[in-house]
């Protein structure tokens, strides 16, 4: 029935359309997930950058003041106050508590906060959240890194834990808590927030969305052009079918009534057909017996 296989198509070529526009917007939020791993990628790589740079001159001195105290937790070193001899106090700040600071001033700087933490921290405030947590426990197990989309502050963000492992440097400061060389220190965690990349996601999806529109829409022209002449076809060749078949009838009848046999061969000398001459010859009512 041609109706039916017009439908048919119409239904396939449907089918293939909202396939393949499901499948590119599931690639575009793919891609929405990878362009927001990059971002906190790169976060976490600029602070591991100016940690390392700290660590390795054994950390800086800073001016005392009011938002910059001692650390208490550099209380055994011998320097870790000094003074100029202009009188001016200064305190050594490590790589974790200049990292913290930075982290702290990027709240009202930027939407990708950072957070440095550990599972076992030397700071009680430096203890990770119920993610973080998990993160920590993810590469503790063996993962090189950790990151997903997850909800954080009542938004979806993409969070990052990379881990920071112990080197010589980090022993100043931890190694009264047994902490051996190359052994998991913590990480830090980038968070990234989704609506960032909102705009692009939507555009996209658009554009996605008016491309398979408009192939969807050309394809039923062509087949709305294409009907017509198919439609002819066919009718053309049930019109050529009904005649040979009615030709055949009229050419059947008079050879059935030939006096003499006559019989239609098939491919290999088969017996397609014999008259009824030939039949009373041999004796049978069909060519079956």
């Amino acid at each position: 029935n041609f109706n039916r296989m017009l439908i048919i198509t119409v239904v396939l070529w449907t089918a293939v359309c909202v396939g393949s526009l499901a499948y590119h917007i599931f690639d575009s939020k793919r891609h929405i997930t990878y362009l927001a791993h990059e971002t906190a990628l790169e976060s976490v790589e600029k602070d591991l950058l100016y940690r390392f740079w700290a660590a390795g001159h054994g950390g800086v001195y800073v001016p005392v003041t009011e938002t910059t105290k001692p650390n208490p937790y550099l209380s055994h070193l011998k320097e870790r106050d000094i003074t100029t001899p202009s009188g001016r106090r200064l305190t050594l700040m490590n790589p974790a508590y200049m990292t913290r600071q930075v982290h702290e001033i990027g709240r009202t700087f930027t939407d990708v906060q950072g957070h440095i933490t550990s599972l076992r921290p030397l700071r009680p405030e430096n203890a990770p959240d119920a993610w973080e947590a998990r993160a920590l426990r993810t590469i503790e197990a063996g993962a090189r890194e950790f990151g997903e989309v997850t909800n954080y502050g009542g938004d979806p963000h993409y969070r990052l834990m990379y881990p920071l492992y112990i080197d010589k440097p980090c022993l100043t400061c931890h190694g009264a808590q047994g902490y051996r060389l190359g052994e998991l220190r913590g990480g830090i965690s980038a968070s990234v927030p989704m609506k960032a990349f909102a705009s692009v996601s939507a555009d996209h999806v658009v554009s996605e969305a008016t491309h398979f529109g408009g192939i969807w829409v050309l394809g039923l022209a062509g087949a709305t052009l294409v009907v017509p002449f198919v439609r002819r076809l066919v009718k053309e060749r049930e019109k050529a079918e009904e005649t040979l078949r009615c030709n055949w009838e009229f050419t059947q009848s008079i050879i059935e009534n030939e006096p003499e046999c006559v019989k239609i061969l098939g491919a290999g000398g088969v017996v397609k057909f014999m008259n009824r001459a030939g039949l009373a010859m041999i004796d049978a009512e069909s060519i079956d017996e």
